[in-house]
């Protein structure tokens, strides 16, 4: 069923499994969005629900039957303040979020922990989702002369604001989330030299080819932690 990644879509994926299907466990969703509505359903049947992709902290607190095997928003955003700081010694960062729940959540985490360590986040600059402020938004970070870049943002838009600090000559550590582990070919020559904060995967590599050969298909980090 197709929630559209949007919170009455999974209440109507999820009842209409459940109702009409009468499903015993339900797979999905990669959305905080539809996961935050089709929890409530699936908790409310007893169906157990193993949440694949999306990573607001909250979602597994609706009740017993939901489970997540992804790492949250929580550990993904003190994760990457803790590298940004102890492991690459930097100390002045600018935030760039888009406007949406996973991307802000993962700045306002990040935020915390790197001020908690001693750093200083200088600015908070959002996106929406084509970055049509992208430019503008670099030309504050250049003026406030920061030591990295902190942008927890999709592979398409993150390649548009890179480019764009690429044309400004802005010289900071670019650093990113987990959805750049998927992108493979994709990242172009702006993106080049760009940390990201991902899940420890053991066998990444092996899996990945061995999904292509067997689907045809590309994997994605998520589909590596629900994969039995």
């Amino acid at each position: 069923e197709d929630d559209q990644c949007l919170k009455e879509g999974g209440v109507a994926a999820a009842t209409k499994l459940i109702v009409a299907s009468q499903v015993t466990a339900i797979v999905g969703s990669l959305c905080d969005s539809a996961v935050s509505g089709a929890n409530a359903v699936a908790q409310a049947a007893g169906v157990p629900m193993l949440v694949v992709g999306a990573t607001a902290k909250d979602l597994t607190q609706a009740g017993d039957f939901i489970f997540r095997p992804y790492p949250t928003d929580l550990a993904a955003g003190r994760a990457a303040a803790d590298q940004l700081f102890n492991i690459l010694k930097k100390k002045k960062a600018a935030l760039v979020t888009i406007k949406g729940e996973t991307s802000e959540t993962l700045g306002e985490i990040f935020s915390a922990r790197f001020k908690e360590l001693g750093g200083t986040v200088t600015m908070t600059q959002t996106l929406d989702v084509e970055g049509k402020e992208a430019k503008a938004v670099v030309g504050k970070i250049k003026s406030a002369r920061v030591e990295a870049i902190y942008a927890p943002i999709g592979v398409s838009l993150g390649q548009m604001l890179f480019q764009k600090i690429s044309e400004a000559k802005l010289n900071a550590l670019l650093f990113s989330n987990s959805q750049w582990e998927s992108a493979g070919a994709a990242i172009t020559k702006e993106a080049e030299g760009l940390f990201y904060i991902t899940p420890k995967l053991n066998n990444w590599e092996e899996f990945r080819q061995k999904v292509e050969e067997t689907t045809g298909k590309q994997a994605t980090i998520a589909s590596f932690f629900v994969y039995d």
